[in-house]
């Protein structure tokens, strides 16, 4: 049956909830988890769903078996960065081919770490420039693109899988 994994906030407590559709196309509450803390993105394959949080630098990862979330088997995580500065509150997650892609919002980068959950790579600097970051707030994958919003620079930049720029989509909040 078809799945829709959503996350919301309340009382600064995370709380995901499983909806399945029934018969009708309906979808109904199969299972509410509840985290002891607010939680800011999600971000899945077909064997994990990952959580970052907007006040906290660890994560959580819930195992999916056979499309159902395996909530005994939820465990935090710090991802292990050797040599390198520690992933910061208000992270953006997702998961591509290639691992588990952390867009670090006060370090301006996006770390992809392996399926096993180590440093595969790190991407980005501080700047305006090409391939550098403000306030990288969300990273998305779709297909072979990587989506990087940047809330401080009004844009969105998008990369191959191995992080070579293929365009940056541009935008204003002013309503002029």
């Amino acid at each position: 049956k078809d799945h829709l994994i959503i996350g919301a906030n309340e009382n600064n407590k995370g709380i995901i909830y499983e909806l399945i559709a029934n018969n009708y196309g309906n979808y109904e509450v199969q299972k509410t988890i509840s985290l002891e803390n607010e939680l800011k993105d999600l971000g899945n394959d077909k064997y994990s769903l990952f959580v970052s949080f907007t006040d906290q630098d660890n994560f959580v990862k819930i195992p999916i078996i056979e499309n159902v979330l395996y909530e005994t088997g939820m465990n935090y995580f710090y991802p292990e960065l050797d040599n390198s500065t520690s992933i910061s509150a208000n992270a953006g997650v997702d998961k591509d081919s290639m691992g588990l892609l952390i867009s670090d919002y006060y370090n301006q980068r996006i770390v992809r770490l392996s399926n096993a959950l180590k440093i595969n790579t790190q991407f980005g600097s501080l700047g305006i420039d090409e391939g550098k970051f403000l306030k990288p707030s969300i990273v998305k994958s779709y297909e072979n693109r990587l989506f990087i919003f940047d809330e401080a620079r009004y844009d969105i930049q998008v990369f191959d899988l191995n992080f070579k720029p293929v365009c940056t989509l541009k935008y204003s909040t002013n309503p002029e």
